[in-house]
């Protein structure tokens, strides 16, 4: 008979299996504000094109529809125009009004502070000749009139010698006048004063008028003294 084995032998095998699960996250952060639909109205202008001799009117052309449609792809691009997104754009021709010159036409009327360099210059040269005018009348005019006059504002009184009569002045028989010591001479030089004093007045009086009669004359001897110096 066969010879049977000492003792059995048992074989055990475990297996293992895991199962991943691939998992992606993803974080979006939105900024405030969010824009949901644009929606875009552009008024064009036609062509103007000016008469032949420079002389007549413009002549208008309204927008051909190439054109418009040229306009309406450069403004969507530029305001970022989605179409999926239900965004509108609309391009018009439009004939804009050139007569007020409001919007700077082809010929807008001048407004009233458009002013040339050569009237800021007129205005310049007015002003200066007003301000040397009253510095004149109230610095020059002024004093020389209240000097002129007497005391209490009283007009000295000119004799026939065209020399001032003073209180303390004296005419002898031969006619001649005769000054009563030192305090007359000091008088009668003041009252020469006087005398110089209103032609002096006189004078510049004939200057404040001649500029105030001849404005254009006298902004040209300003312009020359200016120049010379």
């Amino acid at each position: 008979p066969g010879a049977t084995p000492a003792g059995s032998t048992n074989t055990e095998n475990a297996e293992t299996t895991n199962y991943e699960i691939s998992k992606t996250t993803t974080t979006t952060t939105k900024e405030p504000g969010e824009v949901k639909k644009l929606a875009v109205a552009v008024a064009v202008d036609g062509k103007w094109t000016p008469a032949a001799d420079g002389k007549g009117e413009p002549t208008y052309a309204p927008r051909t529809a190439e054109e418009i449609a040229q306009i309406k792809s450069l403004v969507a691009a530029a305001a970022g125009i989605v179409e999926t997104r239900g965004d509108k754009i609309e391009v018009i021709n439009v004939r804009f009004n050139h007569d007020t010159g409001i919007a700077g036409g082809l010929e807008g009327k001048s407004s009233l502070l458009d002013f040339s360099k050569n009237d800021i210059m007129r205005f310049v040269e007015l002003g200066i000749l007003t301000v040397v005018a009253l510095l004149l009348i109230f610095f020059v005019l002024r004093p020389l009139l209240k000097s002129a006059t007497g005391p209490g504002g009283v007009p000295a009184m000119i004799g026939g010698n065209g020399l001032p009569v003073t209180s303390l002045q004296t005419t002898i028989a031969g006619g001649q006048a005769q000054l009563a010591g030192p305090e007359m001479d000091m008088d009668q030089r003041l009252d020469i004063a006087r005398i110089e004093g209103q032609v002096k007045a006189s004078s510049v009086k004939k200057v404040a008028d001649f500029v105030q009669a001849h404005p254009d004359d006298a902004a040209g001897i300003l312009r020359t003294w200016v120049a010379e110096g």
